[in-house]
C-alpha cells in the first residue's frame, strides 16, 4: 500500500489515497478484527475527508460511511456514539437533505436507542 501511495499517479485519487488511504485501510483492518473501538477511532479521523474529497456518486461515499457509523454503534462508548450522530448531520447537511434514507435511518435509530442507555 505504501508503494502505491507514493507511486507516480496524478489527480484526486492521488490525492485522497496519500492523505487518507493508509489510514482508511487500517480501520478497515481493526473493524475485520472486530476492534471497534480502534476501528471508529481512526476511521472517524479519516472519513469526513475522504467523503468530501473522492469523486463518485452518494452511493459509492455512504459505503464509507456505513462502515464508521457500524463501528461506532458495535463499540458502544458514548464518545462513539456522539460522532454517529454528528456525521449522520453531517450527511444530512452535504447530501442537502432533511430526512434520511430508510437504511441510515435505520442506523439512526439504533444510535439514539444506544445513545438512550449511556
Amino acid at each position: 500500500m505504501r508503494e502505491y501511495v507514493a507511486g507516480g499517479r496524478s489527480g484526486w485519487n492521488k490525492v485522497v489515497t496519500t492523505k487518507h488511504g493508509l489510514d482508511l485501510v487500517e480501520g478497515i483492518r481493526l473493524m475485520s478484527d472486530k476492534n471497534y473501538s480502534a476501528a471508529t477511532d481512526k476511521l472517524s479521523e479519516c472519513v469526513p475527508h475522504v467523503i468530501k474529497m473522492m469523486h463518485g456518486s452518494k452511493a459509492q461515499k455512504s459505503i464509507f460511511s456505513l462502515i464508521v457509523l457500524h463501528c461506532a454503534l458495535l463499540s458502544g462508548s458514548k464518545e462513539h456514539l456522539c460522532f454517529a450522530e454528528q456525521h449522520m448531520k453531517d450527511i444530512m447537511v452535504w447530501n442537502n437533505v432533511t430526512t434520511l434514507p430508510p437504511l441510515q435511518r435505520r442506523l439512526w435509530d439504533r444510535i439514539q436507542l444506544e445513545h438512550s442507555k449511556h
